[in-house]
Protein backbone atom coordinates (compact mmCIF):
# COMPACT_ATOMS: atom_id res chain seq x y z
CA UNK A 1 0.00 0.00 0.00
CA UNK A 2 1.10 3.83 -0.65
CA UNK A 3 0.44 6.02 1.34
CA UNK A 4 2.70 8.71 -0.35
CA UNK A 5 0.01 9.54 -3.25
CA UNK A 6 -1.56 12.32 -2.36
CA UNK A 7 -5.08 11.66 -1.24
CA UNK A 8 -6.18 15.08 -3.04
CA UNK A 9 -4.62 13.66 -6.35
CA UNK A 10 -7.10 10.50 -5.81
CA UNK A 11 -10.11 12.71 -5.02
CA UNK A 12 -9.27 14.96 -8.44
CA UNK A 13 -8.96 11.89 -10.66
CA UNK A 14 -11.98 10.62 -9.39
CA UNK A 15 -13.62 14.26 -10.14
CA UNK A 16 -12.46 14.12 -13.17
CA UNK A 17 -13.72 10.62 -14.48
CA UNK A 18 -17.02 11.22 -13.07
CA UNK A 19 -17.37 15.13 -14.16
CA UNK A 20 -17.81 16.16 -10.56
CA UNK A 21 -15.76 18.91 -9.00
CA UNK A 22 -14.23 18.55 -5.55
CA UNK A 23 -16.89 20.48 -3.54
CA UNK A 24 -18.96 17.92 -4.92
CA UNK A 25 -17.62 14.54 -3.88
CA UNK A 26 -17.02 16.01 -0.31
CA UNK A 27 -20.65 17.89 -0.28
CA UNK A 28 -23.48 16.65 1.66
CA UNK A 29 -25.62 15.85 -0.92
CA UNK A 30 -27.00 12.34 -1.91
CA UNK A 31 -27.42 12.56 -5.29
CA UNK A 32 -26.54 9.25 -7.23
CA UNK A 33 -23.88 11.81 -9.42
CA UNK A 34 -22.14 12.11 -6.30
CA UNK A 35 -22.46 9.59 -3.92
CA UNK A 36 -21.07 6.80 -6.70
CA UNK A 37 -17.62 9.06 -7.19
CA UNK A 38 -17.80 9.62 -3.19
CA UNK A 39 -17.74 5.49 -2.83
CA UNK A 40 -14.97 4.77 -5.55
CA UNK A 41 -13.04 7.06 -3.93
CA UNK A 42 -13.41 5.38 -0.63
CA UNK A 43 -12.75 2.61 -1.90
CA UNK A 44 -9.27 3.20 -4.12
CA UNK A 45 -8.26 4.91 -0.97
CA UNK A 46 -8.98 1.79 1.53
CA UNK A 47 -7.75 -0.78 -1.14
CA UNK A 48 -4.64 0.88 -2.55
CA UNK A 49 -3.57 3.03 0.34
CA UNK A 50 -2.53 3.45 3.83
CA UNK A 51 -5.11 6.15 4.28
CA UNK A 52 -7.08 5.17 7.18
CA UNK A 53 -10.95 5.56 7.49
CA UNK A 54 -10.39 8.38 10.34
CA UNK A 55 -8.22 10.30 7.07
CA UNK A 56 -10.25 9.84 4.02
CA UNK A 57 -13.65 10.43 6.20
CA UNK A 58 -11.74 13.76 6.83
CA UNK A 59 -10.92 14.80 3.78
CA UNK A 60 -14.43 14.07 2.71
CA UNK A 61 -16.14 16.69 4.53
CA UNK A 62 -15.26 15.70 8.29
CA UNK A 63 -17.56 11.98 7.58
CA UNK A 64 -17.71 9.30 10.05
CA UNK A 65 -15.35 6.95 9.83
CA UNK A 66 -18.30 3.89 9.45
CA UNK A 67 -19.68 6.24 6.33
CA UNK A 68 -16.04 5.26 4.89
CA UNK A 69 -16.49 1.90 5.79
CA UNK A 70 -19.90 1.83 4.71
CA UNK A 71 -18.61 3.07 1.30
CA UNK A 72 -15.88 0.59 0.77
CA UNK A 73 -18.32 -2.38 1.78
CA UNK A 74 -20.91 -0.84 -0.94
CA UNK A 75 -18.38 -1.21 -3.76
CA UNK A 76 -17.02 -4.22 -3.12
CA UNK A 77 -20.43 -5.78 -3.10
CA UNK A 78 -21.20 -4.24 -6.19
CA UNK A 79 -18.11 -6.26 -7.48
CA UNK A 80 -19.16 -9.44 -5.61
CA UNK A 81 -23.03 -9.53 -6.52
CA UNK A 82 -21.51 -7.99 -10.63
CA UNK A 83 -24.70 -5.91 -10.92
CA UNK A 84 -24.41 -4.91 -13.95
CA UNK A 85 -26.10 -1.33 -13.48
CA UNK A 86 -23.72 0.16 -11.20
CA UNK A 87 -20.70 -2.53 -11.66
CA UNK A 88 -20.01 -1.23 -15.66
CA UNK A 89 -20.02 2.80 -14.48
CA UNK A 90 -17.56 1.64 -11.79
CA UNK A 91 -15.10 -0.58 -13.69
CA UNK A 92 -14.86 1.84 -16.15
CA UNK A 93 -13.77 4.43 -13.91
CA UNK A 94 -11.76 2.20 -11.91
CA UNK A 95 -9.61 0.87 -14.90
CA UNK A 96 -9.44 4.21 -16.63
CA UNK A 97 -7.62 5.22 -13.60
CA UNK A 98 -5.45 2.21 -13.96
CA UNK A 99 -2.04 4.55 -14.21
CA UNK A 100 -3.11 6.19 -10.49
CA UNK A 101 -3.59 2.46 -8.92
CA UNK A 102 0.13 1.21 -10.54
CA UNK A 103 1.33 4.56 -8.80
CA UNK A 104 -0.41 3.28 -5.88
CA UNK A 105 0.54 -0.47 -5.49
CA UNK A 106 4.46 0.99 -5.30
Amino acid sequence: MNNNYPIAEIAADVCVQFKITIEQLCGKSQKRDYSYPRHIFCYICRMHTGYTLREIGIFLGNRDHTTVMHSTQTVKEFFKTKDSLFLNEWWDVYTSNSALLNQLKK
